[in-house]
């Protein structure tokens, strides 16, 4: 079942990690593939894991680096925070 976040496509399951489960998305509009990063908002009731997302986003949006992926840009609604990403 793909279901659609804002403008995405979420596909398949890429990877889960510590507080974060990571996606295949699709752009609805020009059918690009990214990874979309979604955090659950009900892991960041702790003040110390919501500083860790928003290091996170602070510096994967400055970083640019052949090896590491590329930051595309930072949602949210009422449940969860998302982090897309180059695929």
């Amino acid at each position: 079942v793909l279901t659609t976040v804002h403008q995405y496509r979420k596909g398949r399951l890429l990877g889960k990690g510590g507080f974060a489960k990571c996606y295949l998305a699709t752009c609805l509009s020009s059918n690009v593939d990214y990874a979309l990063k979604i955090v659950a908002k009900s892991s960041l009731t702790k003040s110390r894991a919501r500083q860790k997302l928003q290091a996170e986003i602070k510096i994967h949006r400055t970083l640019r680096h052949r090896h590491v992926v590329r930051f595309d840009r930072f949602f949210e609604d009422s449940r969860n925070a998302y982090i897309l990403l180059e695929l």
